[in-house]
Protein backbone atom coordinates (compact mmCIF):
# COMPACT_ATOMS: atom_id res chain seq x y z
CA UNK A 1 0.00 0.00 0.00
CA UNK A 2 1.56 3.26 -1.12
CA UNK A 3 1.76 6.08 1.24
CA UNK A 4 -0.36 9.09 0.49
CA UNK A 5 1.82 12.07 -0.11
CA UNK A 6 1.53 14.78 2.48
CA UNK A 7 -0.24 17.90 1.27
CA UNK A 8 1.99 20.89 0.83
CA UNK A 9 2.17 22.92 3.99
CA UNK A 10 0.90 26.50 4.01
CA UNK A 11 3.55 29.09 4.23
CA UNK A 12 3.82 30.32 7.77
CA UNK A 13 5.32 33.31 9.38
CA UNK A 14 8.77 31.89 9.00
CA UNK A 15 8.46 31.78 5.24
CA UNK A 16 7.39 35.38 5.10
CA UNK A 17 10.16 36.31 7.44
CA UNK A 18 12.64 34.42 5.31
CA UNK A 19 11.54 36.22 2.21
CA UNK A 20 11.72 39.51 4.02
CA UNK A 21 15.16 38.71 5.25
CA UNK A 22 16.22 37.69 1.79
CA UNK A 23 14.77 40.89 0.43
CA UNK A 24 16.54 42.83 3.06
CA UNK A 25 19.78 41.11 2.23
CA UNK A 26 19.38 41.97 -1.42
CA UNK A 27 18.66 45.56 -0.47
CA UNK A 28 21.67 45.77 1.80
CA UNK A 29 23.86 44.30 -0.87
CA UNK A 30 22.66 46.89 -3.33
CA UNK A 31 23.21 49.62 -0.79
CA UNK A 32 26.68 48.33 -0.07
CA UNK A 33 27.34 48.38 -3.76
CA UNK A 34 26.17 51.93 -3.99
CA UNK A 35 28.26 52.88 -0.97
CA UNK A 36 31.32 51.78 -2.84
CA UNK A 37 30.71 54.59 -5.34
CA UNK A 38 32.80 57.70 -4.69
CA UNK A 39 30.99 60.38 -2.62
CA UNK A 40 31.01 64.01 -3.66
CA UNK A 41 33.68 65.93 -1.87
CA UNK A 42 32.57 68.37 0.83
CA UNK A 43 33.50 71.97 0.20
CA UNK A 44 36.44 72.99 2.24
CA UNK A 45 35.69 75.39 5.06
CA UNK A 46 37.48 78.66 4.92
CA UNK A 47 40.09 78.80 7.61
CA UNK A 48 40.86 82.00 9.47
CA UNK A 49 43.86 83.58 7.76
CA UNK A 50 46.90 84.03 9.88
CA UNK A 51 48.40 86.96 8.04
CA UNK A 52 45.63 88.33 5.88
CA UNK A 53 44.78 91.97 5.50
CA UNK A 54 41.54 91.50 7.41
CA UNK A 55 43.35 89.97 10.34
CA UNK A 56 45.85 92.78 10.41
CA UNK A 57 43.13 95.43 10.32
CA UNK A 58 41.22 93.82 13.17
CA UNK A 59 44.13 92.73 15.34
CA UNK A 60 46.72 95.34 14.50
CA UNK A 61 49.68 95.69 16.86
CA UNK A 62 48.45 93.37 19.60
CA UNK A 63 49.89 93.81 23.05
CA UNK A 64 51.95 90.78 23.93
CA UNK A 65 50.67 88.98 26.99
CA UNK A 66 51.09 85.57 28.58
CA UNK A 67 49.02 83.13 26.58
CA UNK A 68 46.04 81.71 28.37
CA UNK A 69 43.77 78.94 27.25
CA UNK A 70 40.28 79.98 26.31
CA UNK A 71 38.96 76.97 28.20
CA UNK A 72 38.19 79.31 31.09
CA UNK A 73 35.55 80.97 28.91
CA UNK A 74 31.96 79.89 29.33
CA UNK A 75 29.59 80.06 26.38
CA UNK A 76 26.15 81.49 26.98
CA UNK A 77 23.44 82.85 24.75
CA UNK A 78 21.23 85.90 24.63
CA UNK A 79 18.54 87.25 22.40
CA UNK A 80 21.22 88.65 20.07
CA UNK A 81 23.22 85.42 19.67
CA UNK A 82 25.88 83.34 21.43
CA UNK A 83 28.10 85.01 23.98
CA UNK A 84 31.25 83.88 25.74
CA UNK A 85 31.41 84.93 29.34
CA UNK A 86 34.59 85.16 31.40
CA UNK A 87 35.32 86.82 34.70
CA UNK A 88 36.24 90.48 34.52
CA UNK A 89 39.71 89.78 35.92
CA UNK A 90 40.42 87.26 33.14
CA UNK A 91 38.83 89.16 30.25
CA UNK A 92 41.91 91.01 29.09
CA UNK A 93 44.16 87.94 29.10
CA UNK A 94 41.62 85.73 27.35
CA UNK A 95 40.95 88.30 24.62
CA UNK A 96 44.67 88.88 24.09
CA UNK A 97 45.20 85.14 23.75
CA UNK A 98 42.38 84.91 21.20
CA UNK A 99 43.78 87.90 19.29
CA UNK A 100 47.22 86.30 19.09
CA UNK A 101 45.56 83.11 17.79
CA UNK A 102 43.60 85.13 15.20
CA UNK A 103 40.38 83.60 16.53
CA UNK A 104 37.95 86.22 15.26
CA UNK A 105 34.85 84.34 16.35
CA UNK A 106 36.02 83.89 19.93
CA UNK A 107 37.09 87.54 20.20
CA UNK A 108 33.68 88.67 18.97
CA UNK A 109 31.86 86.46 21.48
CA UNK A 110 34.10 87.65 24.31
CA UNK A 111 33.52 91.34 23.59
CA UNK A 112 29.77 90.81 23.16
CA UNK A 113 29.67 88.98 26.49
CA UNK A 114 31.60 91.77 28.19
CA UNK A 115 29.19 94.43 26.86
CA UNK A 116 26.27 92.32 28.10
CA UNK A 117 27.87 92.23 31.56
CA UNK A 118 28.56 95.97 31.37
CA UNK A 119 24.86 96.64 30.87
CA UNK A 120 23.97 94.38 33.80
CA UNK A 121 26.39 96.29 36.04
CA UNK A 122 24.81 99.74 35.56
CA UNK A 123 23.53 99.91 39.13
CA UNK A 124 26.68 98.45 40.68
CA UNK A 125 29.62 99.13 38.35
CA UNK A 126 32.40 96.54 38.11
CA UNK A 127 35.74 98.38 38.26
CA UNK A 128 37.65 95.35 36.91
CA UNK A 129 35.33 95.06 33.91
CA UNK A 130 35.54 98.78 33.16
CA UNK A 131 39.33 98.69 33.39
CA UNK A 132 39.59 95.66 31.11
CA UNK A 133 37.32 97.22 28.48
CA UNK A 134 39.33 100.45 28.62
CA UNK A 135 42.58 98.54 28.04
CA UNK A 136 41.06 96.70 25.09
CA UNK A 137 39.81 99.99 23.63
CA UNK A 138 43.28 101.49 23.84
CA UNK A 139 45.02 98.53 22.21
CA UNK A 140 42.35 97.33 19.76
CA UNK A 141 39.76 100.06 19.11
CA UNK A 142 38.55 98.08 16.07
CA UNK A 143 37.04 95.48 18.39
CA UNK A 144 34.35 98.00 19.36
CA UNK A 145 33.28 98.86 15.81
CA UNK A 146 31.32 95.68 15.02
CA UNK A 147 27.55 95.90 14.65
CA UNK A 148 26.82 93.66 17.63
CA UNK A 149 29.13 95.60 19.96
CA UNK A 150 27.80 99.00 18.85
CA UNK A 151 24.23 97.76 19.30
CA UNK A 152 25.05 96.50 22.78
CA UNK A 153 26.71 99.77 23.81
CA UNK A 154 23.78 101.82 22.51
CA UNK A 155 21.44 99.66 24.59
CA UNK A 156 23.43 100.67 27.68
CA UNK A 157 22.63 104.33 26.96
CA UNK A 158 18.98 103.81 26.09
CA UNK A 159 16.55 105.19 28.60
CA UNK A 160 14.89 102.95 31.16
CA UNK A 161 12.49 104.79 33.43
CA UNK A 162 13.16 102.58 36.45
CA UNK A 163 16.90 103.34 36.35
CA UNK A 164 16.89 107.11 35.79
CA UNK A 165 17.38 108.23 39.39
CA UNK A 166 19.74 105.41 40.31
CA UNK A 167 22.01 106.03 37.31
CA UNK A 168 22.20 109.75 38.00
CA UNK A 169 23.97 109.05 41.28
CA UNK A 170 26.61 106.81 39.66
CA UNK A 171 26.84 107.15 35.86
CA UNK A 172 30.16 105.31 35.57
CA UNK A 173 28.86 102.61 33.21
CA UNK A 174 27.15 105.21 31.00
CA UNK A 175 30.41 107.13 30.65
CA UNK A 176 32.34 103.96 29.81
CA UNK A 177 29.72 102.98 27.20
CA UNK A 178 29.74 106.47 25.65
CA UNK A 179 33.50 106.55 25.36
CA UNK A 180 33.70 103.01 23.98
CA UNK A 181 31.14 104.00 21.33
CA UNK A 182 33.23 107.01 20.42
CA UNK A 183 36.33 104.84 20.11
CA UNK A 184 34.58 102.25 17.98
CA UNK A 185 32.82 104.73 15.69
CA UNK A 186 35.54 107.37 15.43
CA UNK A 187 36.30 106.55 11.77
CA UNK A 188 32.70 105.99 10.71
CA UNK A 189 30.33 108.47 9.09
CA UNK A 190 27.39 106.12 9.18
CA UNK A 191 26.39 106.10 12.84
CA UNK A 192 23.31 104.09 13.84
CA UNK A 193 19.90 105.71 14.08
CA UNK A 194 19.36 104.11 17.49
CA UNK A 195 22.19 106.20 18.97
CA UNK A 196 20.60 109.48 17.85
CA UNK A 197 17.24 108.37 19.24
CA UNK A 198 18.88 107.39 22.55
CA UNK A 199 20.17 110.97 22.78
CA UNK A 200 16.73 112.41 22.02
CA UNK A 201 15.05 110.25 24.67
CA UNK A 202 17.54 111.22 27.37
CA UNK A 203 17.68 114.90 26.39
CA UNK A 204 13.91 115.27 26.70
CA UNK A 205 13.59 113.34 29.96
CA UNK A 206 16.11 112.66 32.70
CA UNK A 207 19.25 113.99 30.96
CA UNK A 208 21.18 111.25 32.74
CA UNK A 209 24.20 111.13 30.43
CA UNK A 210 23.84 113.87 27.80
CA UNK A 211 24.98 116.54 30.27
CA UNK A 212 28.00 114.69 31.66
CA UNK A 213 31.29 116.35 30.75
CA UNK A 214 32.98 113.03 29.91
CA UNK A 215 30.22 112.30 27.35
CA UNK A 216 30.42 115.69 25.65
CA UNK A 217 32.57 114.58 22.68
CA UNK A 218 30.08 111.85 21.84
CA UNK A 219 27.18 114.29 22.27
CA UNK A 220 28.54 116.95 19.93
CA UNK A 221 29.10 114.32 17.24
CA UNK A 222 25.52 113.14 17.68
CA UNK A 223 24.30 116.73 17.34
CA UNK A 224 25.48 116.79 13.73
CA UNK A 225 22.31 114.86 12.88
CA UNK A 226 20.33 118.04 13.69
CA UNK A 227 22.30 120.23 11.26
CA UNK A 228 23.36 122.26 14.28
CA UNK A 229 25.88 125.08 14.25
CA UNK A 230 28.44 123.84 16.76
CA UNK A 231 30.95 126.67 16.55
CA UNK A 232 32.04 127.37 19.17
CA UNK A 233 31.37 124.20 21.12
CA UNK A 234 31.11 126.20 24.34
CA UNK A 235 27.73 127.44 23.10
CA UNK A 236 26.28 123.92 23.23
CA UNK A 237 23.96 123.89 26.26
CA UNK A 238 25.61 121.99 29.07
CA UNK A 239 22.74 121.63 31.50
CA UNK A 240 22.04 122.92 34.98
CA UNK A 241 24.87 122.59 37.45
CA UNK A 242 26.74 120.10 35.27
CA UNK A 243 30.12 119.07 36.64
CA UNK A 244 32.61 116.48 35.41
CA UNK A 245 31.95 113.17 37.11
CA UNK A 246 34.57 112.83 39.84
CA UNK A 247 34.15 109.14 40.55
CA UNK A 248 36.68 106.47 39.62
CA UNK A 249 36.82 106.08 35.85
CA UNK A 250 39.09 104.08 33.52
CA UNK A 251 41.24 106.03 31.09
CA UNK A 252 39.82 105.90 27.56
CA UNK A 253 41.42 108.50 25.26
CA UNK A 254 38.77 110.26 23.16
CA UNK A 255 40.05 113.83 22.96
CA UNK A 256 41.55 113.30 19.50
CA UNK A 257 38.27 112.13 17.96
CA UNK A 258 37.11 114.82 15.50
CA UNK A 259 33.67 116.40 15.39
CA UNK A 260 32.22 115.87 11.91
CA UNK A 261 28.96 114.80 10.22
CA UNK A 262 28.21 111.27 11.36
CA UNK A 263 24.82 110.24 9.96
CA UNK A 264 23.53 109.26 6.53
CA UNK A 265 20.81 111.35 4.90
CA UNK A 266 18.12 108.70 5.36
CA UNK A 267 18.96 108.44 9.06
CA UNK A 268 18.70 112.21 9.45
CA UNK A 269 15.25 112.16 7.85
CA UNK A 270 14.08 109.37 10.14
CA UNK A 271 15.44 111.09 13.24
CA UNK A 272 13.78 114.35 12.22
CA UNK A 273 10.40 112.62 11.99
CA UNK A 274 11.00 111.03 15.39
CA UNK A 275 11.97 114.35 16.98
CA UNK A 276 8.93 116.18 15.64
CA UNK A 277 6.72 113.44 17.05
CA UNK A 278 8.42 113.63 20.46
CA UNK A 279 8.21 117.44 20.57
CA UNK A 280 4.51 117.33 19.70
CA UNK A 281 3.95 114.93 22.61
CA UNK A 282 5.97 117.16 24.96
CA UNK A 283 4.03 120.29 24.10
CA UNK A 284 0.66 118.53 24.45
CA UNK A 285 1.41 117.36 27.99
CA UNK A 286 0.48 119.59 30.92
CA UNK A 287 3.50 121.21 32.51
CA UNK A 288 4.73 119.39 35.61
CA UNK A 289 6.83 121.74 37.69
CA UNK A 290 9.80 123.05 35.71
CA UNK A 291 10.55 119.88 33.76
CA UNK A 292 9.35 121.12 30.39
CA UNK A 293 10.77 124.60 30.95
CA UNK A 294 14.24 123.12 31.49
CA UNK A 295 14.58 120.25 29.06
CA UNK A 296 12.60 121.48 26.10
CA UNK A 297 14.41 124.83 25.63
CA UNK A 298 17.74 123.02 25.94
CA UNK A 299 16.73 120.50 23.32
CA UNK A 300 15.33 123.13 20.96
CA UNK A 301 18.64 124.98 21.19
CA UNK A 302 20.56 122.09 19.65
CA UNK A 303 17.88 121.25 17.06
CA UNK A 304 17.53 124.84 15.81
CA UNK A 305 19.22 123.81 12.58
CA UNK A 306 15.78 122.67 11.42
CA UNK A 307 13.38 125.44 10.40
CA UNK A 308 10.41 123.64 11.99
CA UNK A 309 12.16 123.71 15.35
CA UNK A 310 13.09 127.39 15.02
CA UNK A 311 9.49 128.40 14.38
CA UNK A 312 8.22 126.29 17.27
CA UNK A 313 10.85 127.68 19.64
CA UNK A 314 10.26 131.30 18.61
CA UNK A 315 6.53 130.92 19.30
CA UNK A 316 7.14 129.71 22.86
CA UNK A 317 10.19 131.80 23.75
CA UNK A 318 8.34 134.76 25.28
CA UNK A 319 6.43 132.62 27.77
CA UNK A 320 9.58 130.76 28.83
CA UNK A 321 11.53 133.98 29.30
CA UNK A 322 8.99 135.14 31.88
CA UNK A 323 10.00 132.30 34.21
CA UNK A 324 11.72 134.04 37.14
CA UNK A 325 14.09 131.20 38.00
CA UNK A 326 17.66 132.03 36.88
CA UNK A 327 18.36 128.51 35.58
CA UNK A 328 15.32 128.57 33.34
CA UNK A 329 16.19 132.02 32.05
CA UNK A 330 19.71 130.78 31.28
CA UNK A 331 18.37 128.02 29.05
CA UNK A 332 15.99 130.41 27.33
CA UNK A 333 18.82 132.85 26.67
CA UNK A 334 20.80 130.02 25.08
CA UNK A 335 17.76 129.18 22.99
CA UNK A 336 17.40 132.78 21.85
CA UNK A 337 21.07 132.91 20.85
CA UNK A 338 20.74 129.60 19.00
CA UNK A 339 17.70 130.85 17.08
CA UNK A 340 19.43 133.94 15.76
CA UNK A 341 22.61 131.97 15.02
CA UNK A 342 20.68 129.55 12.81
CA UNK A 343 18.47 132.03 10.96
CA UNK A 344 19.19 132.12 7.24
CA UNK A 345 18.58 135.15 5.07
CA UNK A 346 16.03 134.62 2.33
CA UNK A 347 14.19 131.74 4.00
CA UNK A 348 10.47 132.36 4.42
CA UNK A 349 10.44 130.31 7.63
CA UNK A 350 13.15 132.47 9.17
CA UNK A 351 11.21 135.63 8.33
CA UNK A 352 8.50 134.24 10.62
CA UNK A 353 11.12 133.48 13.27
CA UNK A 354 12.34 137.09 13.22
CA UNK A 355 8.76 138.35 13.44
CA UNK A 356 8.16 136.26 16.55
CA UNK A 357 11.43 137.44 18.12
CA UNK A 358 10.71 141.11 17.45
CA UNK A 359 7.31 140.83 19.14
CA UNK A 360 8.76 139.41 22.40
CA UNK A 361 8.07 141.58 25.49
CA UNK A 362 10.51 141.41 28.39
CA UNK A 363 10.40 142.59 31.99
CA UNK A 364 14.02 142.12 33.05
CA UNK A 365 16.55 144.78 32.04
CA UNK A 366 19.34 142.17 31.85
CA UNK A 367 17.28 140.03 29.51
CA UNK A 368 16.38 143.11 27.47
CA UNK A 369 20.06 143.89 26.84
CA UNK A 370 20.80 140.35 25.67
CA UNK A 371 17.62 140.31 23.66
CA UNK A 372 18.53 143.52 21.81
CA UNK A 373 21.99 142.11 21.02
CA UNK A 374 20.37 139.03 19.50
CA UNK A 375 17.90 141.09 17.49
CA UNK A 376 20.70 143.25 16.06
CA UNK A 377 22.52 140.06 15.08
CA UNK A 378 19.43 138.64 13.40
CA UNK A 379 18.71 141.82 11.48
Amino acid sequence: MSKRPNPPSKPGKGAHLGSLIALGQRTSSSSSASSSAPLPKKPKQKSVPTSSTAAKSLFADPVRAPSQSSSTAKSTSSGDGPLTDVSASDLLKVVESAVQANDHELVSRLIDGAIHNLKDSRIKPDANLNSALASLAVNWPQLFSTTSVVTGLVSVLQREQTLVFKLKSNPTVLIVAAQLLLVGLQKSRNWPEALAKAYVDDALSGRVWVDIEQCKKLVVNILTVFDADLSPLSQVPSGEGVQPYKGELPSIPVDSVPVEPRFAAQVEASVKSYVLQMIAEQTRRPQQGDIISKNLPQFLSVTAGWSEMRIMAAQKLEGWLQNPKPANQKFCQELMQSLVRHTREGFAEDCKVVEYLVSVRLRSKLLANQYMACIRYAL
